[in-house]
């Protein structure tokens, strides 16, 4: 049951690291205007993705690794955790390449290529939580 429940909550996490960006940025744009810190948002942005990706992500997959007692994780732990944000990816990057061609810009490319980004980052960090607890374990044993 907990290896069903994994991917589960691994997927769910994303929700919070996508709430808490979007929260983080509104901030930043209504106590330093439109253009932040670095005067383009973007950086802004990115910088607050890889925080609050590594961190929630990162706390999530250690969680994960205790929750189901792995000791040496694999990479068939990783596709695991991490096979719901795959397909989710694949599918919001094709309709992100669907809207892109109709619409120039907008709220929709923005929030599209921010939720790809949680998704890309989620993978990303799971991928270096399970191997720095895989290495660890092993150069402990």
């Amino acid at each position: 049951m907990k290896k069903i429940l994994s991917p589960i909550i691994y997927t769910l996490s994303v929700i919070p690291v996508f709430f808490l960006i979007l929260f983080s940025i509104s901030v930043l744009e209504k106590t330093l205007g439109f253009h932040t810190i670095w005067r383009i948002g973007d950086i802004d942005a990115f910088i607050i993705l890889v925080f609050f990706g590594l961190v929630i992500f990162g706390l999530i997959s250690y969680f994960l690794l205790r929750f189901e007692a792995v000791k040496h994780p694999k990479i068939m732990d990783h596709m695991r955790y991490s096979s719901l944000l795959y397909i989710s990816f694949i599918i919001f990057f094709t309709e992100y390449i669907w809207i892109s061609a109709y619409v120039s810009s907008g709220l929709g490319v923005a929030i599209y290529t921010t939720v790809m980004g949680v998704l890309f980052t989620g993978i990303i960090v799971n991928a270096i939580t399970l191997f720095v607890v895989a290495r660890k374990n092993n150069c402990g044993s």
